[in-house]
């Protein structure tokens, strides 16, 4: 009867919110600018993505010009978001690349067909 009860909770309240956590996808952009950034603007731009709860990480590094978003993605967020925001924001995007986020594996921007 015990393990008729344990099934039971299982079914109808821990699957829910495993399937709820699987079902979640995490990608990455990177975001390679044609200008370069000084501190304040990196700054600002890491700051400004921060705002949004479906963001993981957020890094834009002003040595390189490449920004770093890790997010949540939605109907609400997704690259295309992040590229209209830059854009609005009067930053020159030169390309992007975006993918599924594997822990500790995101590719360098060079070695994608970003030029």
């Amino acid at each position: 009867m015990k393990i008729k009860v344990l099934h039971l909770l299982f079914a109808f309240f821990l699957l829910p919110v495993l399937s709820y956590g699987q079902s979640e996808v995490v990608k990455y952009t990177q975001v390679l600018l044609g200008e370069s950034i000084d501190e304040i603007s990196a700054n600002e731009i890491r700051d400004a993505f921060y705002e949004y709860s479906q963001v993981n990480t957020s890094r834009m590094d002003n040595t390189t010009n490449v920004f770093l978003c890790v997010y949540r993605e939605s109907n609400d967020f997704n690259d295309d978001l992040i590229i209209m925001w830059l854009n609005d924001h009067g930053y020159t995007v030169r390309c992007s690349y975006t993918e599924v986020f594997v822990s500790g594996k995101v590719a360098d921007i060079k070695n994608t067909n970003c030029q």
